[in-house]
């Protein structure tokens, strides 16, 4: 094999790993929560420079809203906008992190409901479920 045969292999496109998908969203993720905590972490320096008890009560009001969001608003939405029994839930986020790996756990719903959907339009012929 030739000097420039070597070179144009090891410069070819198809010697590159495909990007998958997956870690895209994955890493959008990833920096949206990065944001988010550099965005309440300045908040509570803010609060700092005034008083020290301002600091911890600006860090105990994110945490609880937090909290707050994630425990009781969040699950009610998603009860009331689709249908998924919490079995098949659990069940999806388990096949899915099998599959996809860490980052199955962020896309088991979304894909659960896909296949759901798209199993009642094409395959029972039936509409999809309306969330209204």
């Amino acid at each position: 094999m030739n000097e420039t045969a070597r070179e144009a292999r090891v410069t070819s496109p198809h010697d590159t790993p495909p990007r998958n998908p997956v870690n895209v969203v994955v890493l959008a993720a990833v920096i949206a929560v990065t944001a988010l905590l550099l965005w309440k972490l300045a908040a509570v320096l803010v609060a700092l420079t005034v008083i020290p008890q301002t600091a911890i009560l600006t860090a105990f009001m994110f945490w609880g809203a937090h909290f707050i969001e994630g425990t009781f608003i969040t699950p009610l939405v998603q009860d009331e906008s689709v249908d998924l029994p919490p079995v098949l839930t659990i069940f999806s986020t388990l096949a899915f992190t099998v599959v996809f790996g860490p980052s199955g756990v962020l896309l088991a719903s979304p894909l659960a409901l896909f296949i759901i959907t798209a199993i009642q339009v094409f395959y029972l012929d039936c509409p999809p479920i309306d969330a209204g």
